[in-house]
């Protein structure tokens, strides 16, 4: 694993569904916009890869956890994908990194949704991230 990954994955029903990962540029590894590595979009029954996603996450200044986030994206047959999500509740597990697990409520293409989001970070990095932002106010 690199030094930092994002997992989400959210579902408006049976036939509606994403799962999308991502990771920062190597130019900028402590961004909060993170570029397609893999993923799929599931859309009226049709499963298709994504061909091109990415990610921008809103953070809460006081722990650097995601407070919320938005995936835009385009599959193999040229179908979007927009979703915001905010989040309602997370936990982190620490085993040689940190995951920060999140459930999100998903507004996916004006559909309502559930689903979550992994943050991962391996733990020097995440630590570099806070003090640059304590260092920046």
């Amino acid at each position: 694993m690199g030094d930092r990954i994002g997992y989400a994955v959210g579902t408006t029903g049976p036939w509606d569904a994403f799962l999308v990962f991502t990771a920062p540029s190597p130019e900028d590894p402590l961004s909060d916009t993170g570029h397609l590595t893999g993923g799929w979009l599931l859309r009226d029954g049709a499963l298709r890869r994504l061909d091109a996603a990415e990610r921008h996450d809103v953070r809460d200044p006081r722990t650097g956890f995601i407070t919320g986030l938005g995936i835009e994206g385009i599959d193999s047959d040229g179908r979007r994908l927009t979703a915001r999500g905010t989040t309602l509740s997370r936990f982190a597990l620490e085993t040689g990194s940190l995951c920060v697990n999140t459930f999100v409520e998903w507004d996916v293409d004006g559909r309502a949704g559930h689903g979550e989001d992994q943050d991962v970070w391996s733990i020097g990095r995440f630590a570099e991230r806070r003090r640059a932002e304590r260092a920046a106010g």
